[in-house]
């Protein structure tokens, strides 16, 4: 498995929405100070799919085929551009990723019906048909007569995975892009890691589907995500591939944890702890401070076991000072004189729940026994996770620290 950063597969998605990079032996400079260099690229203006393949600028030389880490990335849906807009956000996204047109079927009811459904769109210029339906017919045709960009990325990939000797290889991507990478890390059984990735669940075949049922791909695919970002989740129901982590935000990013705003590229920028990793929503600090809330559950766990405790003491007083009261009304001259202590006992016996050690009770004490066994392993089972939370975070920040402190010692 390739050994980059978070870090670095963020600044490559990022990077990789600038057409200058667009163009084979390249040198890519991120801001995190990693240095790349193309060894393919992709434009498809039939699509509107714009990718790279790039390895680490110090193991390139020109004219090599054999590289031990390539890492694909994809670019996302543009916000610039009429035609870059509609084939991004409306084709793909929509009627592709939307709809569930796997690229498949796309490719053979285009090659079956892609003629028949232009034609029947021309004809319908001609004819007297409403205007509303010669635009939705225009729509259609230009749908399924439309190139599509995973099929396209897959074609890409492919292509440079025959050209090169490539030991290794992983995806990024932001957004559509994310889509494209976790697409293609689900063929190829390799890593991905993505921000804000739109899901391709629906676009992977019913086996693949099920392999990310079962958590296949959890130890592959990475996604990286803001709160408010409805982008992955506008389809009802769809499955998360690989794991999916919720980062902090750019607090310099304007607007940033707005809906939709959340979802754009500079809410993710700067993110980063000094190893490299995503800083996720929630720092150790406040895991920590989040972890000593446990001790209030408890306490009130506690109170209520005393509370109910207490309960079944005043209940067995009573039930002794009740017993006691009636035997005492037996005695010649009471009130129930013409009993005895044994009719008293087989009254109590056919009221009570059980008869335990001297006192008739009214409730059920093994159900109470019951409970305060469970409660008590329930607030073991708190208390350890609480510790075991509490040393994450610490082992987290202490690490963290270690690597700043390192990385500021030679840096000098």
């Amino acid at each position: 498995m390739a050994e980059f950063t978070d870090e670095q597969y963020f600044n490559l998605a990022d990077r990789v929405y600038k057409n200058d990079i667009l163009k084979q032996g390249s040198l890519v400079k991120t801001k995190d100070g990693s240095k790349w260099r193309v060894i393919n690229s992709v434009d498809k203006s039939g699509s509107g799919l714009q990718a790279v393949a790039v390895v680490p600028a110090k193991d390139y030389k020109k004219g090599k085929t054999d590289y031990d880490n390539v890492v694909f990335a994809s670019r996302g849906s543009e916000t610039s551009g009429i035609v870059a807009m509609y084939k991004d956000w409306v084709v793909t996204d929509f009627a592709k990723m939307g709809i569930g047109l796997k690229p498949n079927t796309d490719m053979k009811l285009k090659s079956t019906q892609g003629k028949n459904i232009q034609k029947i769109a021309k004809n319908a210029w001609k004819a007297n048909t409403s205007i509303p339906m010669k635009m939705l017919l225009h729509v259609a045709s230009w749908q399924v007569n439309g190139e599509n960009q995973f099929t396209d990325y897959q074609d890409f990939v492919n292509q440079t995975l025959k050209q090169y000797k490539i030991k290794d290889c992983s995806f990024t991507g932001h957004s559509l892009g994310g889509a494209l990478a976790q697409f293609m890390a689900v063929q190829l059984k390799k890593q991905a890691v993505t921000y804000a990735a739109a899901n391709p669940y629906r676009l992977l075949s019913k086996e693949q589907q099920q392999a990310v049922k079962n958590g296949d791909f959890e130890g592959l695919i990475t996604d990286y995500r803001h709160r408010l970002d409805p982008v992955g989740k506008i389809v009802p129901n769809e499955r998360i591939i690989g794991k999916q982590y919720i980062m902090d935000t750019n607090p310099n990013e304007a607007f940033g944890t707005a809906i939709i705003m959340g979802h754009m590229r500079g809410t993710f920028a700067g993110m980063f702890n000094a190893d490299g990793t995503a800083k996720l929503k929630v720092n150790p600090d406040a895991v920590i401070a989040y972890a000593g809330r446990i001790d209030n559950i408890v306490s009130i766990m506690r109170k209520i076991q005393q509370r109910m405790q207490q309960l079944e003491e005043d209940v067995n007083q009573k039930s002794k000072q009740l017993r006691n009261k009636l035997n005492d009304e037996t005695v010649e001259g009471g009130k129930y004189s013409e009993l005895t202590i044994w009719d008293v006992d087989e009254i109590l016996t056919e009221r009570s729940k059980k008869y335990q050690n001297g006192i008739y009770t009214y409730h059920d004490p093994e159900a109470f026994q019951r409970f305060y066994e469970s409660n008590e392993k329930n607030i073991q089972k708190l208390k350890e996770f609480q510790r075991e939370l509490i040393q994450a975070a610490k082992k987290i920040r202490e690490k963290d620290n270690e690597l700043g402190n390192w990385i500021a010692a030679n840096m000098k």
